[in-house]
């Protein structure tokens, strides 16, 4: 019997390179803020939009999941869409941030969530359970390492109520990505994607 390879699998909208840029300046400019801060950073190419995440899945499940939600995004016609990127965030909450995030626009929110929401069904279809957290697109830019000191924190309350983004990008390719965990960090390697 043929043992079949199991993966950490994520489907996701890709930035473009320009814009990893940008985010790599953003991200750059609060590492020095934030120097005290055990952070860790999200390298330029690993950003991205996650939509749908799988810890352990079958590669071909995965593969298949990805090419039925291609046809199902050709069959409601789903265009490409502007995102903008505004404002910064946390996951869980401020008194104890896990993750550092950017948000985008209501108008983006809404078409990335329907996008989820298909590949919720698709990939549920195939056997993979359904995320249990409701969906709420964002970029993570960082996470926390340990507990962030009462003066950061108050300093990251304020950084979130003030800063403000004005970067945009059209929203065309989605990825299926396998993810390798090192300890530098996560390597993605791409086996498959499709343009809206």
């Amino acid at each position: 019997m043929v043992k079949l390879e199991k993966i950490r699998a994520f489907v996701a909208l890709e930035l473009p390179d320009s814009l990893k840029e940008e985010i790599n300046s953003i991200s750059e400019r609060l590492r020095r803020e934030f120097d005290q801060a055990r952070i860790k950073w999200v390298k330029p190419e690993n950003l991205h939009f996650t939509l749908k995440f799988m810890a352990e899945v079958e590669r071909e499940i995965a593969l298949k999941g990805l090419r039925n939600f291609r046809e199902v995004v050709r069959s409601i016609a789903i265009s490409p869409f502007e995102v903008k990127l505004e404002r910064l965030g946390v996951f869980p909450n401020l008194a104890v941030p896990k993750v550092l995030w950017i948000g985008v626009d209501r108008k983006a929110q809404e078409s990335m969530r329907t996008l989820a929401e298909n590949l919720e069904r698709e990939y549920y279809q195939l056997g993979i359970p359904r995320e249990t957290r409701e969906f709420k697109a964002h970029l993570t830019i960082g996470r926390f390492k340990g507990r962030l000191p009462k003066i950061l924190v108050n300093k990251l309350r304020d950084l979130i109520a003030s800063e403000e983004f004005n970067l945009t990008f059209q929203a065309k390719r989605i990825t299926l990505f396998k993810s390798t965990l090192t300890p530098s960090g996560p390597i993605y390697e791409e086996l498959d994607s499709f343009y809206l």
